[in-house]
């Protein structure tokens, strides 16, 4: 029972992150649509690119960052679990 709730927590940990993850692009695409619209009427197209390049860059930073973190939890438990199922002999003189 108890490994049933530490998955349940491990898969809403990383659920978690994953919407944060899909959230910062929505903002990032949002952000760059609304720069864009005001940006094109006062500035060149250059700094309008610019802008755009940076929001994505900044969107790319995050998803790496998560999914990063999640490999290496997911690695963190593969020890763990092999560890756990390590056979141990015991030399008896």
């Amino acid at each position: 029972m108890r490994d049933t709730y530490k998955f349940l927590g491990e898969v809403f940990v990383t659920s978690i992150k994953i919407e944060v993850a899909l959230i910062s692009i929505l903002v990032g695409i949002a952000a760059a649509g609304v720069l864009l619209y005001l940006l094109l009427f006062v500035f060149s197209w250059q700094y309008v690119l610019w802008g755009i390049v940076c929001l994505l860059s900044f969107a790319a930073i995050v998803i790496y960052r998560i999914v990063k973190s999640v490999k290496i939890e997911g690695d963190k438990r593969k020890k763990a679990e092999e560890e756990k199922n390590k056979v141990h002999y015991f030399i008896i003189k």
